[in-house]
């Protein structure tokens, strides 16, 4: 049995309540269903497999009002029953499907009645989408039919010309449509002044034919005010349609902005940058919760709105990737950092844990306010480079330069006399290609590590890049009075001011 065997689908209003399958069943009152075999719902399911039944059954089904089911019993003579809120689906078939000649039995599907308030919704819920759709645009023939102007250039396209506009139209969201006005206007359209009235001029082209902005509207189904209203964007030198919730979405769009530019203005100043992979490691104590914290505690404070937090980690993996916060880092770890981290896993109380909180927070803000120093001093000597020279000094951890270097430590190898070889690296920031010109410095222990060791580094740099030196020399160090912070390095650093080689040192 395929879907041409069914003859009609009616939904009638029964006054009797629901029929069991054994009991016979009669035809309704004022209806024309002749005898046949009613189908149960369950003998459907094998059909909608293979069959598009939907617009077939939206076609089929009639609701009838309450008032022609009273003037069918009053005219059948049968009272009717408007105490029962009960509805019956009856399926029919044809009687050339009917597998006997007498009356079959059936089951009815029993379904509450809607009020009388509700009959024109539940019609409308009956249409199917395509119908809805279809209303929207009209017959290519009525089109056709219309007159655009005095010459008519509208007659001169065929049926297919105008599906194809419709189709080119109806494929695309509001938005999409408006811009595809705007190209049309600005692609066939221009603008001159007349007196002193701006007038648009426009010659549009359908399938290599003339026609006038209205019959192309009525070509592509476009209303004339939404034509004006595009055209009167087009006049005030406008390129792009704004969608009207572009408003709504700019004020998100601002927030995720905002957000964003915060933490990559945090994230590369304080991340530690791999030289043998694209990783950035963040402080290991810090976690995505208090950085969100500290974002919107600081975005707050200039009355910006903060997005929620589950945006935020999606910004994070989405824009900041390579930003990782790793508890194993190849960098050696700050030693306050650690105390801090420890003095908190060790806090028996609320109270305590907030006043290490604030301390880390204080530790932070200091490192900070540091590195934004010295990444403020390299911009300047790269932009300026005949004004400032930034130097950063710093040597690498002396357990990863032995030699030979082996990658796994094992009994046989643990015991070995390695070569003990130390690297002093030098970065002067100057206005290069590269911004920077790097130095290495190596010794394998032969010289102490003290502040000749410092010295030495950084007359050699000097006197390396004499070209590209500037007035104010900005030097960074690590805060060790061994070899960095002591009166041997800030005597010759003053030595080279009183020599007139540098206006100004600046030590950080």
């Amino acid at each position: 049995m395929n879907l041409d065997s069914f003859d009609d689908f009616e939904l009638s209003l029964s006054s009797h309540k629901s029929i069991p399958s054994s009991t016979p069943i009669k035809k309704p009152p004022g209806s024309s269903v002749r005898p046949t075999h009613c189908l149960n719902i369950e003998n459907l399911s094998g059909l909608i497999d293979d069959v598009d039944i939907s617009d077939a059954l939206y076609q089929s089904v009639s609701i009838s009002s309450p008032s022609s089911f009273t003037n069918q019993g009053e005219h059948s003579g049968s009272p009717v029953d408007n105490s029962d809120d009960n509805l019956n689906l009856y399926l029919s078939l044809s009687e050339s499907d009917a597998e006997s000649d007498d009356v079959s039995k059936c089951e009815s599907l029993t379904q509450n009645r809607p009020s009388a308030g509700t009959f024109g919704q539940q019609s409308l819920l009956c249409s199917s989408h395509k119908a809805r759709k279809s209303k929207h645009i009209p017959n290519p023939v009525e089109v056709l039919s219309e007159k655009c102007c005095n010459d008519n250039c509208l007659h001169q396209l065929r049926y297919v010309n105008i599906l194809e506009c419709q189709r080119e139209m109806s494929s695309r969201n509001e938005a999409q449509q408006k811009q595809f006005i705007m190209d049309a206007i600005k692609t066939h359209s221009f603008v001159s002044t007349i007196g002193r009235k701006e007038v648009v001029s426009s010659n549009f082209v359908i399938n290599g034919n003339n026609v006038c902005p209205k019959g192309w509207c009525l070509a592509h189904n476009v209303s004339d005010w939404r034509f004006s209203q595009v055209l009167r964007a087009f006049k005030m030198n406008k390129t792009k349609v704004v969608h009207g919730n572009q408003k709504l979405l700019s004020v998100k769009q601002e927030k995720t902005n905002c957000s964003l530019a915060w933490m990559t203005c945090l994230f590369k100043r304080m991340g530690d940058y791999m030289p043998h992979k694209d990783v950035v490691h963040l402080p290991h104590t810090w976690t995505k919760r208090y950085l969100y914290e500290r974002m919107r505690q600081e975005l707050q404070q200039f009355g910006s709105d903060v997005i929620s937090y589950v945006h935020f980690t999606r910004i994070w993996t989405e824009h900041l990737s390579q930003f990782v916060i790793s508890k194993s880092s190849d960098f050696t770890k700050c030693s306050t950092c650690t105390q801090l981290d420890d003095q908190y896993q060790d806090a028996g109380s609320e109270e305590v844990r907030h006043k290490i909180i604030k301390l880390r927070e204080a530790h932070d803000k200091q490192v900070e306010l540091e590195r934004r120093a010295y990444h403020n001093a390299r911009n300047t000597a790269r932009r300026e480079a005949n004004e400032m020279t930034t130097i950063i000094i710093d040597g690498m951890d002396q357990t990863k330069t032995n030699v030979p270097h082996f990658i796994v430590q094992d009994k046989d190898n643990a015991h070995l006399a390695q070569l003990p070889v130390h690297f002093t690296g030098v970065l002067v920031h100057t206005d290069t290609a590269d911004g920077k010109i790097p130095f290495i410095f190596y010794d394998i222990k032969h010289v102490p590590h003290d502040s000749n060791l410092t010295i030495h580094c950084l007359t050699e740099a000097l006197l390396r890049t004499k070209h590209h030196l500037g007035k104010v020399i900005f030097i960074q160090l690590d805060n060790c009075f061994r070899e960095n912070k002591n009166k041997f390095v800030f005597s010759f650093l003053a030595m080279l001011v009183e020599m007139k080689i540098f206006k100004e040192v600046s030590q950080n």
